[in-house]
């Protein structure tokens, strides 16, 4: 009751200024904060008698001043974190080694068309010269049993990490979908958990993302393939991992590297500008 009165009574007198930047739920703790303060610079002049009334009131203002600033930088962590997307194949992984070695076989052994291999190739329905139905019976076939061996990239896990403990939000977006995937929300999660790649949100079962970048408020996306660097370029910042095949693309909003070790740098650069 008394601190509901102190509270009503500073508001009213005006004896203490609300600054408008604080978010509401911050009004409470901060007018007994520096109601407490000013309780606490008047008694320095009453005496002695109160010493044990001061030391009560400094340990009072020292706890709410603790909470205070908690709650400030956490308020000010969530403004200013971004979210993130991800790509997972040849982004987070390395699958393009495997999935060369599946299609290889499969051409040699299924297909038996003597067909060459196309070196600039990122998927089964580039790397050869196969028709529609022979990718998609390959992809049937293999494409779950591909993924999930496929290897985590050196430093990635650890730089996801990092910028989940910054407070940046972290989206897994892949264009695995059925029905070239049987299940690819399930196998997606299992590879992902098994592996400790930490994350806020999966966002797979789609081909196309950039219904899913826009629907869930993406400030920029980490990709490989061509098409959706070109795509999600014109409208936020890529940062695209190098490879023969993205070469090509090219843009204000293209940042290129060559290994997760740069992600930091990447981030941080563009983390500035979205503050400003």
């Amino acid at each position: 009751q008394l601190i509901d009165c102190i509270v009503h009574q500073s508001l009213r007198l005006k004896l203490i200024h609300f600054p408008s930047y604080l978010p509401p739920n911050l009004k409470y703790v901060y007018i007994i904060s520096q109601f407490v303060d000013k309780v606490n610079k008047n008694l320095r002049y009453i005496g002695e008698k109160l010493e044990f009334y001061k030391i009560f009131i400094k340990i009072i203002l020292l706890n709410i001043n603790i909470f205070y600033d908690k709650i400030i930088s956490s308020n000010k962590k969530k403004e200013e974190s971004m979210n993130i997307g991800i790509d997972i194949d040849n982004t987070i992984t390395n699958t393009l080694p495997i999935l060369k070695k599946y299609c290889r076989r499969y051409n040699d052994t299924v297909v038996k068309r003597n067909l060459q291999m196309h070196e600039n190739g990122f998927a089964s329905y580039n790397l050869y010269d196969w028709t529609p139905d022979e990718n998609m019976d390959f992809c049937l076939r293999y494409l779950e049993e591909i993924v999930l061996q496929a290897r985590i990239k050196e430093h990635a896990k650890e730089e996801i990490n990092k910028l989940k403990n910054q407070g940046h939000k972290i989206y897994i977006i892949s264009s695995r979908a059925t029905p070239m995937f049987k299940t690819p929300y399930e196998t997606t999660e299992k590879f992902l958990r098994e592996h400790e790649i930490v994350y806020d949100k999966l966002l797979v079962g789609r081909v196309e993302k950039k219904s899913s970048c826009i629907e869930n408020g993406l400030d920029v996306l980490m990709e490989d393939e061509p098409q959706y660097i070109n795509e999600m370029a014109q409208f936020m910042p890529v940062i695209v991992f190098d490879y023969i095949y993205n070469r090509q693309c090219s843009g204000n909003n293209i940042i290129r590297v060559s290994d997760w070790n740069e992600i930091d740098s990447c981030i941080k650069m563009l983390d500035r500008d979205y503050k400003e």
